[in-house]
């Protein structure tokens, strides 16, 4: 089993493979305050319907702090973010734990190890000394070097932090968590980025059957035409199922799936599809050949996210990717049916193309 980690500029994404087959796939919005921030944050005033703490976290950001330590109104201390909710301010905590690649230091905890990682790794790992350090499991699969040195390098972050506590009159960020480790190279990444646009575009073409695909109010929404295809009815939903069961792990899909089959849908192994993704928690085919398929929420749904800004995303990845190669662009020319991704797309020219599917920056 591996898991691959990477950003783009809109998204952080999770993918864990088994055997080569994607089997969990997690996407979730990058926000400009993220968890695992640490702040030195100005403590405004006390509200009592709230319980808690107005923080001010400079550059106009505030945030929560409902803890039960006592704080003085006007002093600097140092907080971690610790929840993020659209349209609230986010929830902080005082308990400080700085998050690295391989390691998270916690200055008021002992040093622990994760689940993950076994013995003798483990009694290893303890025995190196060094005090208030959670190892992730990670930690167990590089050299022991690289802990080391983060160890010391987020010791002296927080070193620092505590400095600037006690001496700061502003508030600030004080540290930032790393960025997951890519374990892809860039053309995978390119490569199933295209798939995710490839997929959102609402009509399918795969191995000679067309899926029709509409995210409405009652859920996803997916008609299977055979168009020519010399297979049978039965053989046609077999490989619909099949498809449809990627297409859910991949995309992320999340609540109500109705797949309109050829014919009847007289399927005999249709609960296959909850054995293949353990997300999946009802399925049933109907009379009139309708798979119903009901599949647990966790992370952003890429049908739920405009076609264009999907697009978008996947431009401004590939934008950066040329950039850090030395080329200089101007711009970008797309298929006419992108028109509009001008809002989405800022300081870069956009013309359009009558060819489906075209892409080329000049």
């Amino acid at each position: 089993m591996a898991t691959i980690n990477y950003e783009t500029d809109k998204y952080r994404r999770r993918l864990i493979f088994e055997d080569e087959r994607l089997i969990e796939a997690e996407y979730y919005p990058r926000q400009g305050i993220e968890p695992g921030m640490v702040f030195l944050g100005r403590v405004e005033d006390y509200h009592a319907t709230i319980r808690g703490f107005f923080i001010d976290l400079g550059e106009r950001q505030k945030g929560i702090y409902q803890g039960k330590e006592r704080l003085v109104v006007g002093r600097h201390y140092l907080f971690e973010v610790r929840k993020v909710q659209p349209k609230k301010h986010p929830v902080l905590s005082r308990n400080i734990g700085m998050v690295g690649k391989y390691v998270i230091y916690r200055p008021e905890k002992d040093t622990a190890v994760s689940d993950g990682i076994s013995e003798p790794m483990r009694s290893i790992l303890l025995n190196k000394g060094f005090r208030h350090v959670y190892y992730k499991r990670e930690a167990a699969q590089v050299s022991f070097y690289k802990v080391e040195e983060e160890i010391r390098d987020l010791e002296y972050r927080y070193r620092k932090a505590v400095q600037s506590e006690a001496g700061e009159r502003f508030a600030k960020l004080i540290y930032r968590p790393g960025g997951p480790e890519v374990n892809w190279d860039e053309m995978e990444i390119i490569e199933f980025e295209e798939e995710l646009v490839r997929l959102r575009q609402g009509t399918i073409i795969d191995d000679d059957i067309t899926y029709h695909v509409d995210m409405t109010r009652v859920g996803l929404i997916i008609d299977v035409n055979s168009g020519r295809s010399s297979l049978s009815p039965n053989q046609v939903n077999d490989k619909a199922m099949d498809f449809i069961s990627r297409l859910l792990i991949t995309m992320n899909v999340g609540g109500l799936v109705i797949m309109d089959l050829i014919g009847q849908g007289k399927q005999e192994h249709f609960h296959d599809l909850m054995k293949l993704d353990d997300r999946i928690s009802h399925v049933n085919i109907s009379k009139l050949g309708l798979l119903e398929i009901s599949r647990k929420r966790i992370g952003t749904n890429v049908y739920d996210i405009p076609l264009l800004e999907v697009m978008a995303d996947y431009v401004t990845y590939r934008l950066g990717i040329e950039k850090d190669r030395g080329r200089r662009i101007r711009g970008i020319e797309l298929s006419r049916r992108y028109r509009g991704i001008e809002d989405y797309l800022e300081g870069l020219e956009v013309s359009y193309n009558e060819v489906f599917g075209y892409f080329q920056f000049f």
